[in-house]
């Protein structure tokens, strides 16, 4: 063969018995130049597309993809219409970051492959969506689609929208999608909580974002969607509701041993049991997060104020010591009043005095009209 074409190097049989030969051998480099022969030697302008391609494709493979865009152009002038060209080269141009061009490209696959329209267009719309960022002209590209909504091309309509602030829309392409019965499982959770958050925040329909959050949390133990409700029932001040979404949340972080949220949960829980008048409940949610992290201040001073409360004095007394000496740490000054009045009328109690007058008059500073105060120093220091 190689005589042959030392002789004659366009011969067209040599040329295709090289290739034959070097691509039995897989040696891409021996490809890559009996294609280049067989390139120059060809007139042809559809043969030569279609031998550029070949390159191309291999360059790909290979990781060359500045090279085979090279390829590909040239494949181009000779066969504009060509449809593994157009595929290859949107590829490239996607790969090399040029999104104006792949979506292009596309576009012209679309016109040029009955077959593959749909996909392109769809590929198309989802550049420009997300890389090229106009939520507009993707739904043009998306108005031209004839074929019955797949669940990609509902779920870019979708995307659209949101980024369009059409919610009504959004909302009606969710339910389109879910609707379909093409996605299962986690997915379609994440599907229903989308929908629901979109009722809630966006629509202003209660009972829609209830229905789908609750179908999600159906499908799914994603701890998101508790966070949902939460969100919800913390809005509309729904204490009862909330115990049981937060007990649920501490259970599972609890089962999957993330236990970083879990003493703020249990203060949240303890406060809302103390609101709704459960005191002994509100008492053992403080515990449980002192047990957890009793360097945790506002497990602390919950359950300093449950024990003052419920006349465990003692138990009191030892935790508001502690308190009054991180008492810089707190920050709200409701807080802080409560930590020294009760610290000095329990000392007081116990006749220690003089650090009751201590604590009162640390108390007095900050509120220098609170009657509690103002009572308990006229008692201690009748002559002050």
């Amino acid at each position: 063969v190689d005589r042959i074409l030392f002789i004659e190097p366009g011969n067209a049989r040599a040329l295709d018995e090289q290739l034959k030969v070097a691509t039995s051998s897989q040696d891409v480099n021996a490809v890559m130049s009996a294609l280049d022969r067989k390139i120059d030697a060809t007139d042809e302008p559809t043969e030569k597309a279609e031998l550029l391609f070949r390159a191309a494709q291999l360059m790909v493979d290979d990781g060359a993809t500045w090279e085979a865009g090279e390829r590909l152009t040239l494949a181009a002038e000779y066969d504009p219409t060509s449809v593994p060209v157009l595929e290859l080269s949107a590829k490239v141009l996607g790969e090399q970051g040029d999104w104006d061009g792949a979506a292009r490209t596309l576009a012209m696959l679309a016109v040029h492959s009955e077959d593959k329209r749909e996909e392109a267009l769809l590929q198309a719309a989802d550049i420009t969506l997300n890389k090229l960022g106009s939520p507009e002209s993707a739904m043009d590209i998306l108005d031209s689609l004839t074929d019955e909504p797949t669940s990609k091309a509902l779920s870019l309509v979708a995307d659209v929208h949101s980024e369009l602030g059409n919610w009504e829309a959004m909302a009606g392409a969710l339910t389109k999608l879910i609707h379909l019965g093409e996605v299962k499982g986690a997915d379609l959770a994440e599907l229903h909580k989308r929908l629901a958050v979109t009722y809630r925040d966006h629509l202003g329909n209660d009972d829609l974002f209830l229905h789908w959050i609750n179908e999600a949390h159906q499908l799914s133990n994603d701890p998101g969607l508790v966070d949902e409700l939460l969100k919800y029932y913390r809005d509309r001040d729904d204490r009862e509701r909330m115990i049981g979404l937060i007990r649920w949340k501490i259970n599972y972080l609890k089962e999957k041993r993330k236990m970083r949220d879990v003493p703020a949960l249990l203060v949240e829980l303890g406060g809302l049991q103390e609101n709704l008048e459960l005191p002994a409940e509100a008492l053992s949610s403080y515990e449980e997060c002192s047990a957890l992290d009793a360097s945790f201040l506002a497990g602390q001073l919950g359950l300093a104020k449950m024990l003052f409360l419920m006349d465990r004095r003692d138990e009191a007394l030892a935790n508001y010591r502690i308190l009054g000496m991180r008492i810089g740490e707190i920050v709200e000054e409701e807080q802080k009043i409560t930590v020294l009045y009760h610290l000095a009328q329990i000392l007081d109690d116990q006749g220690e005095s003089e650090q009751a007058v201590r604590y009162t008059r640390s108390l007095l500073d900050i509120a220098p009209d609170h009657a509690g105060g103002l009572e308990l120093i006229s008692k201690l220091r009748p002559n002050a």
